[in-house]
């Protein structure tokens, strides 16, 4: 199984936050509101919104367009106290921006990955690709969004959820780009917590029922920017946690790509993790601990 995060490892927003909502905040006659106003707003906002409504406020019932919604009236607010009430086409336009590539941009070295992955998930040459069988998900801290905005960037993304009533078919697996994807939001529990691991795991055997696949024979890979709650989060999970470091700033302070072991001083095993440039290097990438010499 080989899963990723979604946002800053598949994709990034095109502009900054402040940037995005500072040009709409514009197009609504909102005036020049200073980006770095807007993005000390904004950060304050996400903070409260998420420690009044933890999990884009799932547990009381809220939905995600709702939760953002607050988020967004929080930001300008204090920014223009001199009007009554926000524009009415703000709130709704932001929320649009932001749900599809018009907000976001996928990286240069994603697509590529998953068109090379459709036909690995068909390959039987074990030099070329030594899984047989090959599931893609994605895991990430975020809400339903997520779906939407991958199939805007030309993915096909399937039905597959945590505690879904959804069922693929076993060719399913191999005609979707992103057979299933586990959402925070859904789980209740956000990355580095093993709960959301373990959910993955769950939808894992689901993906499987009736393929007579084992759940426990594949090996589990984990791909994502962050190196604490993605590749080290992972290896606690028991999985093949992998940093994607585009910009270096890992690779620098480790010496380079390559294995990462952290921890296991005082008799633990630790965690170990590898460190990768971009996405293409999984192309030709094996188990660490099952590499010909």
């Amino acid at each position: 199984m080989l899963a990723f995060d979604a946002f800053g490892t598949l994709f990034t927003p095109r502009q900054p936050i402040a940037a995005e909502y500072g040009y709409l905040a514009r197009r609504h006659g909102l005036g020049r509101l200073r980006e770095e106003d807007i993005d000390t707003s904004f950060q304050k906002a996400f903070k409260e919104e998420s420690s009044e409504h933890p999990n884009f406020g799932k547990n009381i019932g809220m939905k995600a367009p709702e939760w953002w919604a607050n988020v967004i009236m929080k930001t300008f607010t204090p920014l223009v106290p001199t009007i009554d009430k926000l524009p009415d086409r703000l709130v709704p336009d932001l929320l649009h921006h932001f749900s599809s590539n018009e907000g976001y941009a996928i990286y240069p070295d994603v697509l590529p990955l998953f068109r090379r992955l459709r036909r690995l998930k068909n390959c039987r040459n074990e030099d070329e690709w030594p899984w047989q069988r090959t599931v893609v998900g994605v895991i990430t801290n975020s809400d339903d969004r997520i779906p939407g905005i991958l199939e805007s960037f030309g993915l096909k993304v399937g039905p597959m959820r945590f505690r879904s009533s959804h069922r693929l078919r076993a060719s399913d697996v191999e005609e979707y780009d992103v057979s299933f994807i586990v959402l925070s939001y859904d789980v209740g529990y956000e990355k580095p917590n093993k709960e959301i691991f373990e959910a993955a795991d769950q939808v894992l055997e689901d993906v499987l029922i009736g393929s007579g696949a084992e759940a426990a024979d594949f090996d589990k890979v984990f791909v994502g920017d962050d190196m604490e709650k993605d590749a080290q989060a992972a290896s606690k999970a028991g999985w093949y946690g992998m940093l994607v470091d585009r910009q270096e700033a890992h690779a620098s302070k480790f010496g380079g790509t390559g294995l990462v072991r952290i921890g296991g001083h005082d008799g633990s095993e630790g965690e170990s993790f590898e460190i990768i440039r971009d996405l293409s290097v999984l192309k030709d990438w094996r188990p660490w601990d099952k590499r010909r010499p």
